[in-house]
């Protein structure tokens, strides 16, 4: 189960962003373009889930146009902006294994450097399946790769 909350929650991380105050008016211009791949890795730093604390490993592609981006992951995709060096997005996905079903969505807020070659921040998270509704915050970042 650890196992799964884990690699599922990528699913809703990767993919994760919020409009940047909603009005690209209000966007200030990236300082750095974000498109492309990217390496990430996320560490569990609180749940309230039955699981441990783990780390997980992903890899994640992001599209850009303008401030819009969208971010595909293993699991799904993902929707959001870059206003200044702040990126948020957010998405939700599901996901099937055998009889067990679950749905994850997430909410990711990262800062991408000067450069443009890495990022850090927090992803906010929130499991539903049939045994277990729960919710957690990871730690993550990532480099180009």
């Amino acid at each position: 189960m650890r196992c799964l909350v884990g690699s599922v929650f990528v699913l809703a991380l990767s993919v994760a962003f919020v409009a940047c105050g909603g009005e690209e008016a209000n966007c200030a211009e990236p300082t750095a373009e974000p498109g492309g791949h990217w390496c990430m890795t996320a560490t569990n730093i609180e749940t309230t889930c039955a699981a441990e604390p783990h780390r997980y490993d992903f890899y994640m592609t992001i599209l850009q146009e303008g401030i819009d981006l969208s971010a595909a992951t293993p699991y799904g995709w993902f929707e959001g902006t870059i206003c200044g060096d702040q990126i948020r997005m957010s998405g939700e996905a599901s996901r099937t294994m055998g009889d067990y079903y679950l749905t994850v969505t997430g909410n990711m807020e990262l800062s991408i450097s000067a450069d443009g070659n890495s990022v850090e921040g927090f992803v906010t998270w929130t499991h539903t399946s049939p045994d277990q509704n729960c919710r957690g915050r990871d730690l993550i970042s990532g480099y180009r790769c």
